[in-house]
């Protein structure tokens, strides 16, 4: 059988020197790309990586945006992750059952395509309404009801605009003139407005008591123009009937302090006041519940005022407490019987107690602390809809992955080819599809008010179809053979060294997990747009290339132990340089370290593997690092991160995280020193004392079995086993195991793992 690795064999190597080894390695890049069943694979990689990195990193942006909450966000990450556990037998079972499942391989990878359009179905659960960036409040000289002659200009805060007032903001702010009208409070808040057809404002008792009435103004609602300015509405428990008039302050030339107010007819002119407010706590009407905030003017400053006024203010005669007589509909009347004409019923009504009020205009961001107020409609259906679509898609999706993954792993055994450049050519895929697919979702959401993501679910659509339809031009008749994954559990418990070494691979896999669960997310929040996101991937991509080309020669240097310590500081640098920036921009520089924690350090602990491991449980202790990495470790970490930026927020979570990164690679650089090393010497100490015995032996002429036989226990040591003297046949060994190779290769393996 062909090995993985079928490298072309240098000819007159001595005579071309490094020459002929670059034209040797040349050479078979070239020959791999013009062998026909692995360009056909080549192609199936580059659509899968795509699909992944264009739609599985801006998942957790598409739950945000239906108002699914972190903590529901994280159980969705936490749930799919574990299901990737149990996904391994289900793809072995069919592949066992099947044997040439071409067919089926691609049946599933079109159906995981068709399946994500059911995500654009998923109703909004949550959403947030935006109040308007206008708060109008009510402006009025005096407390209402009050027949002083100069009192201190009022500002009335309204229920209805739900401000939360924010602390310190009246001390200097600003409002722009609106309309004024009449205020008339009502017994209890109206559920229906009127609709009102005609309204005059009356003065009455203009007469100094002999009953004589003044008739402000009247209004006639019938024409559609009038209806648009004058139409009244309700505020609070009150009704507002606007005039034709704007706030102003007329001031004496030489007293500038000594004021009027003194609506006027309103100006397109948007003449911006500055104000001192004082605060206060008061009803505008005792006989009613409307209580709310209220603030009195104490200083108010126009541009061509000379100086600010902080007296009193003249109220003028329009504040006379005023009646609003209105002509208002009961309902309509239909006239001549069933074919007749509906004229609506009216009634005349009279409001009292009507005070003069401006509406004023303040900024709400300048002086309220809420600026939109969250709507919830079926979060419950949103959440059970959504993690079932996901379970079905995350199901299809790991079972056809891993089956390719699988077949092709024995294909190219049989045919020839090299896995690896397979899979380096296929990476190209993430690296152009994730910044792509946030640009189409920048380009697409421009103009709305809520985010599209149908374009990368189409794209994701897309490219399924495609390596669907290319599956069925690879031969996949080939299958390695199954082992139980879990056959020699107790022999590694006993194992301190693999526990040790698979409980790092636990926690590499939580911050992992809550890296690429949440990152996306706390950029989201930083202001950073769906292309700033992607690129962030490519930038691991490209940056992990090196390192995954690199690997071998890299560890034969650092170790395999140094390599994975190395890892645990990336993961702590990584995760404190995340916590500190407040400029999307500045994640790349942190991004570029995925190469260190995931390309360099899961290759060496692959090969790892199979430097602490025996023949018999090689295959058991790769199937456990998988599980503990992609399912137990990704798992926990988005769930346990999920929950922790809820409470403590995003950059204290991050910061968290990094101590604990910190604290694994302390911990794991002890545990080498204090007890591998001494533990390994002493068995170099005892292995050197058993061959001078049996030379000792052999010099007496003793049987060699007897030897032997004192001296198995150092036989049985992982690192004197045939895998410590030849580790690349025992990594060859592990790479075809069918077992580890569902449970270590999950579709976060086609991009190196990175946010997908």
């Amino acid at each position: 059988m062909t090995s993985l690795n079928n490298r072309p064999k240098s000819r007159n190597k001595g005579s071309l020197g490094c020459l002929g080894g670059m034209k040797s390695f040349i050479d078979w890049i070239v020959d791999d790309f013009k062998t026909p069943h692995l360009v056909w694979i080549k192609l199936v990689f580059f659509c899968q990586s795509a699909s992944m990195t264009v739609l599985y990193p801006y998942l957790n942006l598409h739950m945000k945006s239906l108002g699914i909450s972190i903590q529901e966000t994280a159980i969705i990450n936490a749930v799919i992750p574990v299901l990737f556990i149990f996904t391994p037998p289900i793809a072995g079972f069919l592949a066992d059952k099947i044997g040439n499942f071409r067919v089926l391989l691609s049946a599933l990878t079109g159906t995981g395509g068709l399946i994500s359009l059911l995500l654009l179905l998923v109703p909004i659960g949550r959403d947030i309404s935006l109040y308007p960036d206008k708060l109008t409040w009510g402006l009025t000289c005096g407390a209402p009801g009050s027949r002083a002659q100069y009192q201190n200009l009022m500002v009335h805060g309204f229920n209805d605009d739900k401000c939360q007032v924010r602390p310190g903001s009246w001390e200097n702010t600003t409002f722009t003139p609106g309309t004024c009208g009449y205020m008339c409070p009502t017994r209890s808040r109206l559920r229906v407005t009127p609709r009102f057809f005609e309204y005059k404002v009356v003065w009455p008792n203009r007469g100094g008591g002999f009953g004589i009435t003044e008739i402000v103004d009247v209004v006639n609602l019938e024409k559609i123009e009038e209806r648009k300015y004058h139409e009244p509405r309700m505020i609070d428990t009150s009704i507002f009937f606007p005039m034709n008039w704007t706030f102003q302050l007329n001031c004496d030339r030489i007293r500038s302090d000594d004021c009027i107010f003194n609506p006027v007819l309103s100006s397109k002119d948007d003449i911006e006041y500055h104000v001192q407010l004082s605060p206060l706590q008061l009803s505008m009407k005792q006989t009613t519940d409307h209580v709310h905030q209220e603030f009195m003017v104490s200083s108010i400053q126009h541009p061509e005022f000379r100086r600010p006024v902080s007296r009193t203010i003249n109220c003028g005669s329009k504040s006379e407490i005023a009646q609003v007589v209105s002509t208002v509909s009961t309902g309509d009347r239909r006239l001549g019987g069933q074919f007749g004409k509906d004229i609506p019923q009216l009634i005349d009504t009279k409001l009292n107690d009507c005070t003069l009020t401006c509406l004023v205009n303040f900024e709400r961001e300048a002086m309220c602390n809420n600026t939109s107020e969250p709507v919830s409609y079926s979060p419950v259906t949103t959440f059970w809809s959504y993690l079932g679509i996901r379970t079905v898609l995350g199901v299809l999706t790991a079972s056809s992955l891993m089956m390719f993954e699988g077949a092709v792993m024995a294909t190219i055994q049989e045919l020839g080819g090299d896995y690896g450049l397979q899979r380096f050519v296929g990476n190209f895929g993430a690296i152009v599809f994730a910044p792509m697919g946030g640009f189409l979702i920048d380009t697409s959401s421009l103009n709305l008010s809520r985010t599209d993501f149908s374009p990368v679910l189409y794209v994701y659509l897309a490219l399924k179809l495609i390596a669907a339809f290319l599956i069925l031009f690879i031969r996949l008749d080939f299958k390695p053979p199954g082992e139980k994954i879990l056959s020699n559990i107790k022999e590694i418990v006993k194992n301190a060294e693999v526990m040790v070494f698979l409980l790092m691979m636990m926690f590499a896999g939580i911050f992992w997990g809550y890296i690429e669960g949440f990152l996306f997310w706390y950029l989201d929040d930083l202001g950073a747009s769906k292309l700033q996101m992607g690129w962030t991937v490519t930038v691991g991509m490209i940056t992990s290339l090196p390192f995954l080309v690199f690997s071998g020669p890299i560890t034969e240097i650092l170790g395999h132990v140094n390599v994975i310590i190395l890892g645990m500081l990336a993961y702590f640098v990584r995760l404190l340089g995340y916590s500190f920036i407040q400029n999307p921009s500045y994640v790349y520089p942190f991004e570029s370290l995925e190469g260190f924690t995931m390309a360099l350090m899961m290759t060496s602990a692959v090969t790892y593997v199979a430097k602490i491991s025996t023949q018999t449980t090689i295959a058991s202790v790769m199937g456990l690092m998988g599980s503990l990495f992609f399912g137990v470790g990704k798992g926990s970490g988005c769930l346990f991160g999920g929950l922790l930026m809820s409470y403590i927020g995003s950059m204290w979570t991050y910061r968290l995280f990094s101590v604990v990164a910190g604290a694994c690679a302390v911990f794991y650089l002890l545990f080498q020193i204090f007890y591998i090393r001494p533990k390994r010497k002493k068995a170099g100490k005892s292995a050197q004392k058993s061959a001078d015995h049996f030379k000792e032996a052999e010099e007496r002429g003793e049987n060699k079995d007897d030897v032997d036989t004192k001296n198995r226990i150092h036989d049985m040591h992982p690192r004197t086993s045939m895998i410590d003297r030849d580790e690349p046949a025992a990594a060859g060994q592990l790479a075809n195991s069918h077992g580890s190779l569902l449970s270590i290769n999950g579709p976060r393996s086609l991009t190196g793992g990175t946010r997908v």
